[in-house]
């Protein structure tokens, strides 16, 4: 209840900002209430289905947050088109009022047996800053020069504060990152697979509307409604993977979702879509392609997730799987500015080459996913 207050005052602050300092700030600790929001509602969820259930609630959540990702951009853009970038941070308040309402009514209160351990701070803290140096040092590369005493300077110092935080994971009681999930080989599998994920769901996701505006010249209104394709076919995909994906099969809807992202980033890589409008010809059916291997695929990878550790350890292996997804996200942002930067002088050849970049890494998902099948000796975690 007390990050959804906090995610609900800071959305607030958002929209009320006068200034990017106060905006920047407001957006890092709503970032923070998110992030302690979606493990609580996994909880809840998982507290609340029957064990032989399990995998089918967790597909269904993870269609559902699938869902919530495609829905973003879309709604999003309406809302800036219609009343300003700041609706999309206000209407964010009575959203947070609903929900704390049904939760005092809805869901059950008790208090937890024992008190509850906090991650490790200072973990916490070397973790989120080297993730912020090494994606800083992919944006800004192009701009400061990748041969550059700053670009190496943040690579370096993101990448050993990330060592920091792993090793002082894999020595706490209370870690900033629960390390020792990893020792499941299904695990580090799934979290393979949805770092691969991320990276192509957010290099075809970012491209795809600025594609729109800076090379089709469409307006806020005519985005949205072109990428509402691929969300609507990712509600049936989800839906359909969140009754039907199994431990035992989710190696197939991984693999072939991510396939059939990258059979459509690869035609969106090709000469078919270009200067001309080809909005019927080309756009949707590329991103229904895609939309649809979405569905199958972030449901797929969480269910695998899940599926590999304990019942107790549900909420945390999903988070982490979640961080990996992230992670990968942070990267397929770096990646498509740097590569649009590059390409400025001709936007079009850059827009191609990040949607070849993003089946290149769909692929290696669709193998990631693939490997899934492996099964070791590990204990299911559904009986």
């Amino acid at each position: 209840m007390s990050s959804v207050l906090v995610f609900g005052v800071t959305s607030a602050l958002c929209g009320a900002s006068n200034s990017i300092g106060l905006l920047i700030s407001a957006r890092v600790v709503q970032g923070m209430a998110a992030a302690f929001m979606i493990p609580a509602a996994l909880a809840i969820t998982l507290a609340a289905t029957p064990i032989q259930r399990i995998p089918a609630a967790i597909g269904l959540w993870s269609a559902v947050a699938g869902l919530s990702a495609a829905l973003g951009p879309v709604i999003g853009g309406a809302l800036i088109a219609g009343w300003g970038w700041r609706s999309v941070f206000f209407v964010n308040v009575p959203l947070v009022v609903v929900i704390a309402i049904t939760s005092v009514r809805v869901v059950p209160m008790h208090r937890p047996a024992q008190r509850a351990v906090w991650p490790d701070p200072l973990g916490v803290l070397c973790f989120a800053g080297g993730i912020g140096l090494v994606v800083a040092g992919l944006t800004e590369g192009s701009t400061w020069a990748w041969i550059s005493w700053r670009t190496a300077a943040a690579m370096a110092a993101g990448i050993a504060l990330v060592a920091i935080a792993l090793i002082r994971s894999s020595t706490r009681s209370n870690p900033a990152i629960p390390t020792g999930l990893w020792r499941s080989r299904t695990f580090a599998k799934a979290n393979v697979a949805s770092f691969l994920f991320g990276t192509a769901l957010f290099l075809g996701g970012l491209a795809a509307p600025l594609f729109l505006a800076l090379i089709w010249n469409y307006s806020i209104w005519e985005s949205a409604g072109a990428l509402s394709a691929a969300t609507l076919a990712s509600i049936v995909s989800a839906t359909v993977a969140g009754r039907r994906v199994t431990e035992e099969t989710t190696f197939v809807f991984a693999s072939v979702g991510m396939g059939m992202l990258c059979l459509s980033n690869i035609w969106m890589g090709s000469s078919a879509l270009g200067l001309e409008r080809q909005l019927w010809e080309t756009w949707v059916p590329a991103m229904v392609l895609g939309g649809l291997g979405i569905g199958l695929a972030i449901t797929a990878i969480s269910v695998a997730a899940a599926s590999a550790v304990s019942p107790l350890d549900f909420a945390s292996g999903l988070g982490l799987n979640l961080t990996a997804r992230q992670l990968g996200g942070a990267v397929g942002v770096a990646i498509v500015a740097t590569v649009l930067a590059a390409n400025r002088h001709n936007l079009l050849d850059g827009f191609h080459l990040v949607y070849d970049l993003c089946a290149v890494v769909s692929l290696i998902g669709a193998l990631a996913g693939l490997a899934l099948r492996s099964r070791s000796e590990e204990p299911a975690a559904f009986g």
